[in-house]
């Protein structure tokens, strides 16, 4: 069994002034305050997602960049939003452009479907087009969770001081917490410095992160990433807001469809019927 699943991300600064728990400010953090967390190469989640949105007025893509390049945080400023799932027995779906990509693997009949959308599918009997598939799925949430875990490790070198490139002196504000709540860890950044034009630039960086029972260790559950930017001239607030959530490995929930709502055409071993048409309206939507 896994440990009580209690999300701290929007509630850190809550829990962290009226729990009785230990809190760090500063340079009262040391090494034993920072959990282990584990890698994606050990952990699969049942659920990857990512929500990009931006609040007030639009920020471009370029402001967004150079925004975020005023903090330490890497690879926060650009993504998509999207959901990756994992099944029971191998099962899987993920995005591709506008479509979402779902392989459902019959072992006991020897069939595999490989389902675009939610009306049409493939039919394979051999499991290699569907493991290439999940392959990719698997890549696009390895790249999410590594994206999440390289963060939380910026963060213990920015308070532990252990990160050279982060410099104090360059923010107006630095403020740093923590709070552990029996099984749950969550770690907390605000920062705020002035950027181009004299707009204050402010952060608000969470990291939340389960002690998962049958492996010993913590897996990260919650990050997000919010960026407000005050325009000097005119004094209005723009929000930038990445986040990203992985749901438990403990049990995969079986992958739910029905064969009659799809037209499914038997693509076998040999692929010589299935041209790049079949693929363009995913590859390409």
């Amino acid at each position: 069994m896994r440990g009580m699943r209690l999300s701290l991300l929007f509630f850190l600064p809550l829990v962290l002034a009226s729990c009785s728990v230990e809190v760090y400010g500063g340079n009262q953090f040391s090494e034993d305050a920072f959990v282990d967390v584990l890698a994606s190469s050990s952990y699969l989640p049942s659920g990857a997602v990512q929500n990009v949105r931006n609040g007030g007025a639009s920020m471009s893509s370029a402001q967004i960049a150079t925004y975020a390049s005023l903090f330490p945080f890497k690879g926060l400023s650009s993504g998509g939003n999207h959901t990756i799932s994992f099944y029971e027995g191998r099962d899987f779906s993920y995005p591709i452009g506008t479509q979402t990509i779902s392989g459902h693997y019959d072992e006991g009949n020897g069939s595999y479907y490989l389902l675009i959308g939610n009306n049409r599918g493939f039919v394979y009997d051999d499991a290699e087009v569907l493991d290439s598939y999940r392959g990719q799925a698997i890549a696009a949430y390895e790249s999410d969770y590594d994206t999440c875990y390289d963060n939380y490790l910026i963060l213990e070198g920015m308070i532990l001081g252990t990160d050279e490139s982060f410099d104090r002196s360059l923010y107006k504000e630095v403020s740093f917490d923590y709070a552990n709540v029996t099984s749950t860890a969550g770690y907390s950044a605000h920062l705020g410095r002035y950027g181009e034009n004299g707009n204050y630039c402010y952060l608000e960086f969470n990291v939340t992160m389960d002690y998962i029972d049958e492996m010993s260790s913590y897996a990260i559950t919650d990050l997000s990433y919010r960026l407000k930017i005050s325009d000097a001239a005119t004094g209005i607030d723009t929000h930038y807001i990445m986040e990203y959530k992985f749901d438990s490995s403990a049990e995969m929930a079986p992958f739910s469809w029905t064969r009659r709502n799809y037209n499914l055409v038997y693509a076998g071993l040999d692929l010589s019927g299935v041209g790049m048409d079949d693929y363009n309206e995913v590859v390409e939507g």
